[in-house]
Parts: C-alpha cells; structure tokens; sequence
C-alpha cells in the first residue's frame, strides 16, 4: 500500500496527470459502488455531482435546482404527498435573497400545488425546459433507495430545522454543516463552501459520500482516507 501511495503522489503532483487522476478516481468509485441502486434527493446541486461522478442517469428531479430550508424541510416531511402535487409558476419568491439573484439572472421559480413549496431552477432557461426535465425525473424516483441529503449552512437554515430534519424517519439521511447547531448528527466539512459543486469536493475530507450509499459512510482504514483527500483535490 505505500507505494500505491507514493506513486499516486508522485503522479498527483505532475499537473498534466490532473485528468488521469480523475479517471482513476471515478473508475475506483463505481467500482466501489458497483450496481448499488440509489435515488438522492439534495436541496441542491451536490446530488447532480454524485450522479456525474459515477455516470448514472438522473432518476430524481432534484437536478439543476435550489430549494430554501424551509421549503425543502417541509417536503421532506411528506415527501410523496408533496412530489405529487402540480408545478406552476410563479414571478415572485417569498425569500428576498432569492429573488434578488433572479432580478439579475432569471431562472423558472416553481412552487408545489398550493403548499408554497418554492423550487428554484437555476440552471434552467425557461419555465418549459424546467417544467418538463422535472416531471420525466419525477416519473423515475425509486422511493424503495431514498438518500437524502441537506446542507443546514445556508438558505435560512437554522436550529429548528436541523431538529425537524434529524427527527425524520428516513432512513438513508446526511447533514452538513459549519456548525452542528447542538445536533451531533451534523458531518462538520471542513472548507464548507456554498456552492455545492464544490462542497462536493469538500465532504470527501470527513465523510465517504460515495460509501454512504453502500451504508459506509466514514472511512474505516488511511488507505480510503487518502483516496478522500485526492478526491478532494482532484474531482
């Protein structure tokens, strides 16, 4: 095993093998995964990431979006009940913050039925492509493999609902955070960016998300904490 490591670092610190590092590290991690089945629903971009990491089709609608901690607290609550209601449209979110950021860049502002349920398709350019990406990903949730996953350091999080969030009965559920609000359930990430993409990244530092979905979510020996550590610098 060390001089599997020394040569990944010595590899590692030639910047023209900065791809092949990569491709390392995705073949090592579907290999890891294998045909583990899974569904992840996120509050934002983080679960796209996993689903790109080890090339699998997007089989949840949560792709492209942001929801706000209370919304998404909210749905998670009935979940089932929620995702079955209609997506209208709307022009103006009940979060400032929110529609500050559409002013300058106009993204489709959806919202669940009549719950008020806002869904922020950020990445999307218009009200149909949002609409219609969303109901055919909709169709594919697998609700026997749910994995959940909630970033409680940011989009008006606070103690309560990190409460409500580690109180639900779901079985396949992850929190980070900066701070854990008094919850011990909350994975503290160091570098605990806003932007998911790169939080991503950063979890890989104190939690093995590509082993939570096999049900081993930390790492058990150096050998995969070191992995975690190239993941983190190289994905």
């Amino acid at each position: 095993m060390i001089k599997s490591v020394q040569l990944l670092n010595k590899i590692a610190s030639n910047i023209k093998y900065r791809n092949l590092i990569k491709f390392i590290l995705t073949r090592y991690f579907k290999n890891q995964v294998g045909n583990q089945k899974f569904c992840i629903i996120s509050n934002d971009c983080w679960g796209a990431e996993m689903y790109k990491l080890l090339n699998r089709p997007f089989n949840t609608p949560f792709i492209g979006l942001m929801l706000m901690s209370p919304c998404y607290i909210q749905l998670l609550e009935d979940p089932q009940y929620y995702l079955n209601l209609p997506l209208n449209f709307i022009s103006q979110s009940k979060y400032s913050e929110m529609q500050a950021i559409n002013s300058g860049i106009k993204f489709p502002l959806g919202v669940l039925g009549d719950s008020q349920i806002e869904i922020h398709f950020l990445h999307y350019r218009s009200r149909e492509e949002a609409k219609e990406k969303w109901e055919r990903r909709l169709n594919r949730i697998d609700w026997n493999h749910l994995f959940i996953k909630y970033d409680c350091n940011k989009d008006y999080a606070d103690k309560e609902m990190v409460e409500r969030f580690v109180k639900m009965s779901h079985s396949n559920k992850v929190v980070f955070g900066k701070e854990n609000f008094g919850c011990n359930e909350v994975i503290l990430v160091d570098h605990c960016p806003y932007n998911a993409v790169k939080q991503f990244r950063s979890c890989f530092l104190n939690f093995n998300p590509v082993g939570w979905l096999k049900g081993e979510a930390f790492y058990k020996t150096k050998w995969e904490r070191y992995i975690g550590k190239l993941a983190f610098k190289y994905l």
